[in-house]
Formats: structure tokens, sequence, C-alpha cells
């Protein structure tokens, strides 16, 4: 595969060191640096791939290993904590922001920040003063930002959003441990060092493939410079006193 893209850059490598960069087509040049560039993305994408099945076989070992836990009672305790813990989470939240939203100081400054939207884009339909549409950009930023933390700080305030949140965080700790078991024991089934094996050579692979495409990339960048430069001294040539 590899000698698939790098012949075109032997073959305008060796036309540079001819000298016949200025008698060769502009199109040959191209179609030998466009082939080149293909094979180089082909073998990328290929290599890609390869990495994507690696990890997909990987993944179905621990899905096979997680198999065995999911009957257990601790298990399914710590799943269904998680999902209920998650959900009353975003109600508590949305519960306080609703709160927020409701509040005087900060739908003043939403819509003060939405006047000065509007404001920034007529501005810039109109080409105006750089510095006042500089001005209205900044502001907007800020306003933004202000609500933002309003938002953090109402959230942050409320305890029954933190209890809520600590609720979810000690669910999510549990099923962290739970995933660090299934991994523990995907470990032990004789087909996982197999598959860590296969990812670690796709990814070097795909490595390779990358640094090849950005060598073609470059060679073709300086070929074309090359033919570039040729063509206007020829030009330059042919125009001068005498010729």
């Amino acid at each position: 595969m590899m000698k698939c893209f790098k012949a075109p850059r032997a073959l305008l490598a060796s036309v540079v060191a001819a000298g016949l960069l200025a008698t060769v087509p502009a199109v040959t040049l191209g179609q030998a640096a466009q082939s080149g560039v293909a094979a180089a993305n082909k073998a990328v994408q290929d290599a890609q791939a390869g990495v994507n099945t690696a990890k997909a076989q990987l993944q179905r070992i621990k899905d096979r290993v997680a198999a065995g836990f999911k009957g257990n009672e601790n298990w399914t305790r710590v799943q269904d904590e998680l999902k209920k813990s998650k959900a009353g989470m975003d109600a508590s939240k949305a519960v306080a922001l609703k709160a927020l939203y409701a509040r005087p100081d900060y739908k003043a400054l939403k819509a003060s920040r939405e006047a000065v939207d509007q404001k920034y884009h007529a501005a810039l339909g109109t080409r105006g003063n750089d510095e006042e549409i500089r001005r209205l950009g900044q502001q907007f930023t800020e306003q933004g930002l202000t609500l933002k933390k309003m938002e953090s700080d109402a959230l942050e305030l409320d305890p029954k959003y933190a209890e809520a949140k600590a609720r979810y965080a000690e669910a999510e700790r549990q099923w962290k441990e739970l995933q660090t078991e299934v991994d523990a024991a995907a470990k032990n089934d004789p087909e996982y060092a197999t598959a860590q094996q296969a990812i670690t050579t796709a990814e070097e692979q795909l490595k390779t493939a990358r640094e090849s495409l950005a060598s073609v990339r470059k060679s073709e960048g300086e070929a074309r410079a090359a033919a570039s430069k040729a063509k206007a001294e020829e030009s330059k040539s042919k125009s001068s006193p005498g010729n």
C-alpha cells in the first residue's frame, strides 16, 4: 500500500532534479500529485477503518463479559439509581432555572443583550464604524458571560439541586466502579490480549499513513512551487532582449 502513493513523489523529485519542470505540462504534474494525494488519503481511510474494527472487537469482548454482570442484583440496583438520580437532577435544575428566568434582573439583562445583538448585526449590515462594531461585540459577549454566571450561581445556591446533584454523583461513582470490575474481568478473557494488540497495531498503521499523507502533500506543494518558478524564469528568459 505504501508504494502506491510514494511513486508520484519520486516522479516529481526526479523531474525537479533533472531541471525539466519548465518543459513538463502542468496538467501532468497536477495529475501525478493528485494521484499521490488520493492514494495517501485512501491509505489513511483504510487505516482508520482498521482502528475502528479493532476497537469494535474489543468492545464486543467487554460486552460479552458485562452480560455476566447484568443479572447481578447490585448491577441492576446501581443502574436504576443512576437513571433515577439523573432524572431527579435534571428536574431540579429545570425548576431552579425557571425561577431565575422569572427574575426582573435576569429578564432585563437578557432583553438588553438581545438589543445589543440587533444593533451589532445592523452595524455589520451597513458596514458601520469598526470601533462601534467591536464595542457592541464585546458588550454582547460580556452580557452572555454574566447570564451564564447568574445561572450557575442560581444552581449552586439551590439546596434541592445540590442534593440531587450529590445523589447523581454517588450513583455515577458506583457505576464507574462496576465498569472497572467489568474491565478487570475482560482482561482475563483469552481473546482480550489479541484484541488489544490489534488496536495497538492498527493505531501505529494509522499514524504512519497520516505521516505519509503529510509528506505527499508537502512534496506536492514543493513540486508546484518549483514548476511555477521554472515557468516564470522561462518566460523572463524569452522576453529578454536578444531572445
